[in-house]
């Protein structure tokens, strides 16, 4: 082959001029001379050194054959076959074809290994026609080479450190399993156990729940150390698909889980950290995760109307302003029903309008990839009913049923502490608590049905009260004695959960409507809406926002819509703060409804109940922000009684006409 870094004079001796060849006008010296140059190495000359163009023929003309070798290495052949031949050519011939085919652009052959693009990329450049637009210098193609090889280097050494990291987290993730097989057993043996049990009752428990937190932990290093892993692999390779893939999929599970705590501060981290890794991933999990962080997720929503007429639909969407959220301008989406219509991810709430019928509110999540489906699941897809114009009555609102967020909130006791996604049916609440003035016509209508001993022991009264209090027997009926505790026009407070009880069955008489107390999950939905918010107006706290301890000079009861904030999307008042509300539901641990369950009305055994803890939901005007939070369950005695406690009726409403 041609000798590499000769003289240029040495190079005149290899060369032929172009013309020369071509016209038949070589001298014979020429011809011998030259021909017995080319015979050993015509595939590796460049088309300068063909065409006998000494003033062209220079370092450019080195690394043409050194372009000649590389490609060879990778393939197996030169880049410039010799043309099949029938018949011998002469030494013109094989030189006009070796610079048409210098000519031509260069073709890879298809029966070789798959060839790096970057040293694709070295031949291309090594191999150009021209000598003006060739790599200039050996170093440059050497340097070139080295970075090359060095980069194939890098990357094994970045591809080790995934393997590490796979190791950590496939360790992680056996040590996972174990923690949740501890933690059930643990479970499972305090779900046999009393809160008054003895501690060495409990220690068996105690263990197994120790050793699965400890398992935890130890996940917990091994992830962090494997994700630590990833971003030293990424040094050696900064543009390695396997660990950003890795990485992307660790950040795509924590941006679910953050979303599914509610926690938004979170949420935006790992959305950026995704959009970090996006590129660079796998088409797989970048397919995967450019669909999850799409802005738009399906609504599909079905309503029918009492009166048959048809159902429009108007959208407002929340948006936080001044620390509260507000709602939007409206948006009409036309008529009812929506199948798989694109929505903006968010907060909604809906008006469903029809003529003739009550104008329904009906809040909607639209969550990532899930979107809002207004049916429990696809066998039962009754469609949201829109009643008549007297089917409600006054001071109450229809909650129609459907899916809301329940628990999560790490600041409160009795709840479970992640969310879960729970279906309630369609039911009636009272906007307000009842008043004293609704109480004591209850009580009187009791005396003049001559059940005098019922009525006084029903009277609301304070907690060691004996003998005559607030409410006193004047003329054979009850007035109510005003303090800065109780008024007629406030909500009938000091009444136990027998009071209550008896009331709604009393007013359920007299209304003809099945009227109860409302139930706990009911309770949670109208306070919190659909979206898991910590508090009726939003997720940030301010004692003005609702009738709580710090919200006067001097704290006292008073009137629930004095507190506009404190106000469900339905329009029920007093559920941060006024008054704490019985419920119907008797208090059980652990939680007892799983997630994506429907939630059923308690028996009317249940209800009845006067010796089990039931549960109380919602603030009072005494009490911290804590107890504030609307996802907060207390316990207490069906006897317990106090100046913050009081009720509000509700019903079922059948999701059709009957």
């Amino acid at each position: 082959p041609y000798p590499l870094g000769s003289e240029l004079g040495e190079l005149e001796r290899y060369s032929v001029n172009v013309e020369s060849v071509i016209g038949h006008q070589l001298s014979s010296h020429t011809r011998k001379t030259s021909q017995a140059a080319i015979a050993g190495t015509l595939s590796y000359m460049s088309p300068e050194q063909l065409q006998g163009d000494l003033e062209a023929v220079s370092y450019p003309s080195d690394v043409f054959g050194l372009g000649v070798v590389l490609f060879e290495i990778l393939t197996g052949q030169v880049p410039f076959p010799k043309p099949k031949q029938t018949e011998p050519q002469t030494f013109r011939e094989k030189v006009k074809h070796a610079l048409i085919f210098r000519s031509e652009p260069l073709v890879w052959p298809v029966n070789t290994p798959p060839i790096p693009d970057e040293l694709k990329q070295l031949c291309q450049r090594a191999l150009t026609f021209s000598h003006v637009t060739r790599l200039q210098t050996v170093r440059e193609f050497t340097d070139t080479l080295i970075h090359y090889l060095d980069g194939v280097g890098r990357r094994k050494q970045a591809l080790e450190k995934v393997d590490e990291a796979d190791l950590l987290l496939e360790h992680a993730r056996a040590l996972r399993l174990q923690a949740d097989r501890h933690q059930l057993r643990g479970e499972q043996l305090e779900s046999k156990l009393k809160s008054s049990d003895h501690e060495t009752l409990k220690q068996s428990a105690w263990l197994e729940l120790d050793r699965a937190a400890q398992l935890n932990f130890k996940a917990f290093q091994l992830e962090d150390d494997a994700e630590r892993t990833l971003h030293d692999a990424l040094i050696f390779d900064h543009k390695l698909s396997e660990a950003h893939t890795r990485l992307a999929e660790r950040a795509f599970q924590a941006h679910q889980d953050a979303e599914a705590t509610g926690n938004k501060q979170k949420t935006r981290h790992f959305e950026a950290v995704l959009q970090r890794h996006l590129s660079l991933s796998s088409v797989s999990i970048s397919h995967k995760i450019k669909s999850y962080l799409s802005p738009t997720a399906p609504l599909s929503l079905s309503a029918q109307s009492d009166t048959g007429k048809p159902v429009e639909v108007i959208a407002q969407r929340y948006v936080e302003q001044g620390r509260r959220l507000i709602l939007e301008s409206e948006e009409n989406w036309g008529v009812a029903p929506l199948n798989h219509k694109p929505v903006p991810l968010g907060s909604y709430v809906l008006t469903l309008r029809a003529e003739g019928c009550v104008e329904v509110r009906y809040p909607i999540f639209v969550e990532r990839l899930r979107g809002w489906k207004s049916s429990f699941d696809d066998l039962s897809a009754i469609p949201i009913r829109i009643p008549h114009l007297n089917a409600i009555p006054a001071g109450f609102a229809y909650v129609p049923g459907g899916w809301f967020y329940m628990g999560g909130d790490p600041q409160v006791s009795n709840s479970p502490s992640s969310r879960r996604r729970l279906w309630v049916d369609s039911f009636v609440m009272a906007k307000q608590h009842v008043t004293h003035r609704e109480y004591l016509e209850f009580l009187n209508d009791l005396i003049q049905r001559g059940e005098h001993d019922q009525a006084y022991a029903l009277r609301p009264r304070l907690r060691d009260e004996e003998g005559d209090g607030i409410y006193l027997l004047r003329n054979g009926l009850f007035e109510l004695i005003e303090n800065q505790f109780a008024k007629l026009a406030w909500p009938a407070n000091y009444t136990d959960y027998e009071a209550a009880l008896a009331y709604s069955l009393w007013r359920a008489d007299r209304d003809g409507l099945p009227l109860r107390l409302p139930s706990d999950m009911e309770w949670e939905k109208v306070a919190r809406s659909v979206d898991a918010r910590l508090f009726p107006w939003g997720d940030h706290f301010d004692p003005s926002f609702a009738h709580m301890r710090l919200s006067q000079e001097d704290p006292q009861p008073g009137n629930s819509m004095s507190w506009e904030a404190d106000q469900s999307p339905w329009g029920h008042y007093g559920l941060a703060g006024s008054m704490r509300d019985w419920t119907c539901s008797l208090f059980t641990d652990p939680f007892p409804h799983q997630q994506d369950s429907k939630v059923s009305v308690p028996s009317i055994e249940e209800q009845e109940d006067l010796q089990q803890d039931r549960v109380v939901r919602g603030g009072s005007w005494k009490t911290q922000e804590g107890n504030c939070h609307v996802a907060f369950r207390f316990v207490a005695t069906p006897k317990y009684r106090d100046d913050d406690g009081s009720f509000r009726i509700a019903f079922s409403l059948p999701p059709t006409l009957d």
